[in-house]
């Protein structure tokens, strides 16, 4: 009885061997790498104008955070800051006006009037204003793709693209 099962087996190794291997088959697509894509960044504002050159730069430390826009560490146009110690986000804008200033924040669809008070910086003069975090324009600083709009005294119009690492300086308020 072991004479069928030996022949069974042979005769299927006979058939498995009498395929042809080397048929051609379609060869499989091979796919694209995986590229990442850049977060969009606002090259100019909705009406077309140019935002002010430079770039952001975020830093985080055990007393806070910082948001930087600029040309260089020596010429931010805007700081954005939150010391751990203190419940306000300091907004710091470059600016040689010796006198307290009422500017306009546009932001998300909303205004704000920041009333800004000089720093007495000779060297490197900038305008300050501390301001609640907790208001929605604030938070709208930090949305990927839009543009926030500072207007002085005098009309002088500052536009910068929004960054989302200015809610990690948001952040570091609370």
């Amino acid at each position: 009885m072991k004479m069928p099962s030996l022949t069974c087996a042979l005769l299927c190794i006979v058939l498995l061997t009498g395929c042809d291997a080397s048929e051609e088959t379609e060869p499989v697509a091979k796919q694209p790498a995986a590229v990442q894509t850049p977060t969009p960044v606002a090259t100019a504002a909705a009406d077309g104008t140019a935002l002010a050159p430079g770039t952001w730069d975020i830093t985080e430390d055990a007393y806070g955070a910082q948001a930087k826009f600029g040309v260089s560490p020596s010429q931010n146009s805007i700081i954005i800051s939150c010391k751990s110690s203190v419940d306000a986000l300091t907004i710091s804008i470059r600016s040689d006006s010796a006198a307290s200033e009422a500017w306009r924040l546009d932001a998300g669809g909303e205004a704000a009037r920041i009333d800004l008070q000089t720093d007495g910086n000779p060297d490197f003069p900038y305008m300050v204003a501390q301001i609640d975090q907790g208001l929605g324009i604030i938070h709208a600083l930090g949305e990927q793709g839009q543009v926030f709009t500072l207007t002085s005294p005098q009309g002088e119009r500052l536009q910068f693209p929004s960054h989302p690492g200015i809610r990690r300086v948001i952040s570091a308020c609370n």
